[in-house]
């Protein structure tokens, strides 16, 4: 599920989880040239964005963890029914982030906001463990909140009280990844929170 706001047609992801492939990918090359790469160092997977995959990266931090001072990398070509995509880490096009560990709860989560490449706009937050890997722009809460990108819906801060008999409205799409099988799914949901002071 994907949001844009009344003004834009910019459609980003709530909130999305990625894994780790569970397989080695053959024909990967790590930033130091390993081909497939060197899982000591480096754990990887896709970003599913509809029909596109982009290729990731994150270079663990001396302790193998992923909680602060580990660099993730972003392949900027995706992979797609016609193209193989960055798949070349060393020498291929490709965005790196720093991860900072969070403020709040810092041997927990890293983080970084994203302000280049094909997700810019997003915050991005791992998990210690380099399991999962988070993508957000519309969900400021933790650990998102640590990031600058990832806003709410409507921000009482920045933009004022929701008042009585006042309105907005976001745009809603949803984004099929590749592996999806045709026909019915499961019933989804979005779930809004409104709070007052």
């Amino acid at each position: 599920m994907v949001l844009a706001n009344e003004t834009s047609d910019n459609y980003q992801f709530i909130n999305r989880v990625e894994y780790n492939a569970t397989q080695v990918l053959v024909y990967l090359t790590d930033p130091h040239g390993n081909m497939p790469p060197d899982t000591s160092q480096f754990v990887y997977g896709r970003i599913h964005n509809a029909s596109n995959e982009y290729f990731w990266m994150i270079n663990k931090s001396a302790s193998g963890q992923c909680n602060g001072s580990a660099k993730l990398y972003i392949g900027n070509k995706s992979h797609s029914k016609t193209s193989t995509g960055t798949v070349n880490f060393q020498s291929g096009e490709v965005y790196s982030y720093t991860l900072q560990a969070h403020p709040d709860v810092p041997g927990s989560w890293g983080y970084a906001d994203i302000n280049s490449g094909p997700f810019s706009g997003y915050c991005v937050a791992v998990t210690a463990n380099c399991q999962q890997v988070f993508f957000s722009r519309w969900n400021a809460d933790r650990p998102f909140d640590a990031c600058s990108n990832s806003v709410y819906a409507w921000d009482s801060a920045l933009k004022g009280p929701l008042t009585p008999g006042e309105s907005f409205y976001m745009k809603i799409k949803v984004f099929v990844p590749f592996g999806i099988y045709e026909g019915s799914s499961n019933t989804g949901y979005i779930t809004a929170i409104a709070s007052s002071v």
